[in-house]
């Protein structure tokens, strides 16, 4: 029979011809944080957050302080603002009904900034677990790195700061 084995010229051509796969975020081993877009479509084929709920990998209560946190993420981000100077067509003229685009803007800066660094503490592994999952849609293992490992630790993480968030979001609502 044959020897089936490929010379190593062969396998350079080879995986030259191969497109590579799409490069996700990693998050450091050192603690070191990554920068994950405020790009709304998630990176991979399917959303982290949204992946985590269906598997009922978050309790209900997790999966609405993260969505809560996608929202202010999202908001704080990509909200256009238009010019209030022209009442015309397309110009300002914001009413009583319609809230200016820069109120919520602010209000979802504020809400971010308050989980950020009065929740979370500013804990960078947290900040970047949050952004990347809640905020962005990357799945766990696209952030570890393809580490199933890593992911695991990732998703301990995501549940504590998640929990850190609920809690605080419970005191706020019962005004204590």
């Amino acid at each position: 029979m044959a020897n089936a084995a490929l010379s190593n010229r062969a396998r350079r051509q080879l995986l030259k011809t191969i497109a590579p796969a799409p490069r996700h975020p990693r998050v450091g081993e050192a603690g070191q944080g990554v920068r994950v877009s405020a790009d709304p479509a998630p990176p991979a084929d399917r959303d982290g957050l949204v992946w985590l709920g269906e598997k009922k990998r978050l309790t209900p209560d997790q999966l609405k302080a993260a969505f809560h946190y996608r929202d202010a993420f999202r908001d704080a981000g990509e909200v256009s603002l238009k010019s209030a100077l022209d009442v015309g067509v397309g110009g300002g003229g914001y009413g009583p009904a319609t809230p200016s685009p820069l109120v919520s803007l602010t209000t979802a800066r504020r809400a971010l900034l308050v989980i950020r660094y009065q929740v979370l503490r500013g804990q960078v592994d947290m900040l970047t677990v949050m952004d990347g999952v809640c905020g962005a849609g990357h799945t766990l293992r696209g952030l570890a790195g393809g580490d199933k490992h890593r992911a695991r630790d990732l998703e301990i993480l995501l549940k504590a700061a998640l929990d850190q968030v609920v809690a605080f979001r419970c005191v706020a609502t019962s005004g204590a």
